[in-house]
C-alpha cells in the first residue's frame, strides 16, 4: 500500500511540473535546497513531509536542468556565504537559531534566498511570537490567511522581471488547504508579486513579494507549489514565476524592457457606460483636461446625438456580450450587429466587447477584422496585460468593477456607470479615481496608442554584451517601422557594482538612470530610431 502511494506521489509530482518546460540560462549559479530536519522532526499540524517537498523540488529543478544542491541542517549552521549564491527554503517549518544567524549571513553578504511556503520557527520555541525570524530575516511582518474562504485569487503583479513569454491571464487560484501566509508590503525596498482577492476582501494583502534585505535579494511566498490548483495554466503560471524569480536572483547582470513607456507601472484606459442619465457635461470637462474617454454602447440601446457628438467615432465601444448567437450563425451574426450599428450611426465601429469564449475563436476574429475590428475588450474580473494575436488584433482583458486597481500593475479600466434614483453622486466618484490614477506611475492612454506600444515592442531585442573588468555594451535593436520613445530598460545589477562610479553613454549622450527600491538600475532611452540599433556603454567599478 504504501509503494502505491509513493508510485502515485511521484507520478502527481511530474504531472504537475511537466505542464511547461523553460529553457534555464543558470548554468554558473550555485544553488543549495535546504532538507530541514527541524521540520521533519516536528509535530506542527499540517506541517508538510519534508521528502517529499525535496523529491517535487528536485524533479523540478532537474527537468528545468538547473544545477543544485541538496544541503542539510549541519551544512546551512556551518555557513555556506561562499559555497552558493541562492538558498532555496522549500516549506521549512522549523530552523535553528543558528540556521537563521547563518541565513542573516548569507544575505548580508550580498547572496539571496528564495523562500516557497516556509514558516521559518525557531525549533523548540513557543508559538507566542510566531512568524518572528520571518520579519528579523526579511523584514516583513506576515500572518496566517484566515478568509473563511476555501480558496483566493492571486493577481499576479506586471513587474517585467516575473512576466515571461508563456504567461496566461496573470491570475492563479490557490488552495488554503494549508493556510497559506499573507503580508502587507509596507517598506520601500519590498515590493508585491501580486495582490489577493476573495468574495470577502479586497485590499492590498499578498502572499508573494520580493525585495533587498542589506545585500542581498529575496523572493518569498506563502505556500506551496502544490497548494496551486486550477489546472494547467495556473500550474504553468507558477512554475514560470518561480523560474523568473530564480533568474532576479542571479547574480549575473540581465536586461529586460518595461511593460509600459517610460517605466510607467501599469495602463490606464477612461470608459463611461451609456445610459439615458449620461450628461454631456461630464465628458467636456475630461476633454479639457486632455482625456479622450471611450463610450460603450449596446445594440439595443439608443443614444442621443448630443452625447455622441461628444466622442471620437474611434473611442464607440460596442458591447456584445449579452448577444444571443446560435451556433451556425456565428461569426456572421456578429458581423451583423456591427453593421447595423455602422449604419445606424454613421460610423466604423473598431472596438468590440465580448465573452471570453467567443472572442478566442479567431474565425470570429478575422471576420469582424474584415469589416475593420481590430480591438476586442474581454470581460475579466482582473487587471491583465494586452496581448497582440497575428500582429493586427489587439486582445485586452476587461473589467467594469469600481476597484482601485492601478497599484495592481498591467491594463487598468475606470469605468463611469451612471446610476438613475441613486442618492449618490458617482461622477465624482468617478473623477477622483481617475486624479488618483494620474498621480499615480500609471500611463493614462487610448487604445490606439497602447496597440502601437504592444506592436512595436515586440520588435525590440535587448543584447548584454559580456562584462569586462570595468565595462559592458548594451546594444538595443529596434526593428520596427517607426521611431520608439521614451524606452525604459531595466538592468539588473545594482548589488555588483558601485553605483556612484556608474557612466552611462551611447557615443556623445549620456543616457539618464536612476535606482529602484529593489536593486535595478533603469535607463530612460528617450529614442531608437526605426530599424536602427543603439549601443549604450556602461563604465563602473566593480565591487
Amino acid at each position: 500500500m504504501s509503494s502505491n502511494l509513493n508510485k502515485l506521489f511521484a507520478l502527481t509530482v511530474l504531472i504537475f511540473f511537466a505542464a511547461l518546460l523553460v529553457t534555464s540560462t543558470l548554468a554558473q549559479t550555485r544553488i543549495a535546497v535546504l532538507y530541514s530536519g527541524y521540520t521533519e522532526k516536528s509535530d506542527i499540524n499540517n506541517s508538510p513531509k519534508v521528502i517529499e517537498q525535496i523529491t517535487l523540488w528536485e524533479l523540478f529543478l532537474m527537468q528545468e536542468k538547473i544545477p543544485y544542491s541538496v544541503i542539510y541542517d549541519r551544512d546551512l549552521e556551518s555557513g555556506i556565504v561562499d559555497d552558493f549564491d541562492i538558498l532555496i527554503l522549500p516549506s521549512v517549518y522549523n530552523i535553528s537559531s543558528e540556521e537563521l544567524k547563518s541565513m542573516k549571513e548569507f544575505l548580508n553578504s550580498g547572496n539571496s534566498i528564495l523562500s516557497v511556503g516556509s514558516k521559518l520557527n525557531i525549533d523548540g520555541n513557543d508559538l507566542t511570537n510566531e512568524f518572528e525570524s520571518m520579519n528579523e530575516l526579511f523584514g516583513i511582518n506576515c500572518k496566517e490567511f484566515t478568509s473563511e474562504e476555501t480558496s483566493f485569487i492571486q493577481y499576479l503583479n506586471f513587474n517585467p522581471a516575473f512576466v515571461g513569454a508563456n504567461r496566461d491571464d496573470g491570475v492563479l487560484q490557490i488552495s488554503t488547504r494549508h493556510k497559506p501566509l499573507i503580508c502587507y508590503p509596507q517598506k520601500s525596498e519590498i515590493t508585491s508579486l501580486g495582490f489577493i482577492k476573495t468574495n470577502k476582501e479586497d485590499d492590498l494583502q499578498t502572499s508573494m513579494i520580493y525585495g533587498m534585505k542589506e545585500k542581498g535579494k529575496f523572493v518569498w511566498t506563502g505556500f506551496n507549489p502544490d497548494d496551486v490548483i486550477g489546472g494547467k495554466s495556473d500550474t504553468a503560471e507558477f512554475k514560470n514565476l518561480i523560474i523568473n524569480s530564480i533568474n532576479w536572483l542571479d547574480k549575473k547582470p540581465d536586461v529586460w524592457l518595461s511593460n509600459f513607456p517610460e517605466g510607467k507601472n501599469s495602463a490606464t484606459i477612461i470608459l463611461i457606460e451609456n445610459n439615458i442619465n449620461l450628461e454631456p457635461e461630464l465628458i467636456e470637462k475630461l476633454n479639457h483636461e486632455g482625456i479622450d474617454p471611450y463610450l460603450i454602447i449596446s445594440p439595443s440601446q439608443k443614444i442621443s446625438k448630443n452625447i455622441l457628438n461628444e466622442f471620437k467615432a474611434e473611442n464607440i465601444i460596442l458591447d456584445l456580450s449579452d448577444v444571443i448567437i446560435d451556433a451556425d450563425g456565428l461569426r456572421q451574426k456578429f458581423a451583423d450587429e456591427v453593421m447595423k450599428i455602422n449604419n445606424q450611426l454613421g460610423i466604423n465601429i473598431k472596438i468590440v466587447l465580448a465573452k471570453e469564449s467567443l472572442i478566442k475563436d479567431k474565425s470570429i476574429l478575422s471576420t469582424l477584422n474584415d469589416i475593420g475590428v481590430t480591438i476586442f475588450l474581454v470581460h475579466e474580473n482582473n487587471a491583465g496585460l494586452p496581448t497582440v494575436i497575428d500582429n493586427q488584433y489587439l486582445l485586452l482583458p476587461y473589467s467594469s468593477d469600481d476597484q482601485e486597481n492601478i497599484l495592481r500593475g498591467g491594463l487598468n479600466f475606470i469605468t463611469y456607470k451612471p446610476l438613475l434614483l441613486c442618492d449618490k453622486n458617482p461622477e465624482d466618484d468617478f473623477l477622483i479615481k481617475i486624479s488618483k490614477a494620474k498621480s499615480s506611475e500609471t500611463w493614462i492612454t487610448n487604445l490606439d496608442e497602447l496597440k502601437n506600444w504592444r506592436l512595436t515592442r515586440n520588435k525590440i531585442s535587448l543584447t548584454l554584451n559580456p562584462v569586462l573588468e570595468n565595462s559592458a555594451t548594451l546594444i538595443i535593436s529596434n526593428k520596427s517601422s517607426q521611431e520608439i520613445t521614451g524606452l525604459n530598460i531595466i538592468l539588473n545589477w545594482k548589488d555588483k557594482i558601485i553605483i556612484n562610479e556608474l557612466a552611462i553613454n551611447s557615443g556623445n549622450e549620456i543616457i539618464d538612470y536612476s535606482l529602484s527600491p529593489t536593486g535595478e538600475i533603469n535607463l530612460l532611452i528617450d529614442k531608437i530610431g526605426a530599424r536602427q540599433e543603439k549601443r549604450i556603454n556602461l563604465l563602473f567599478d566593480k565591487k
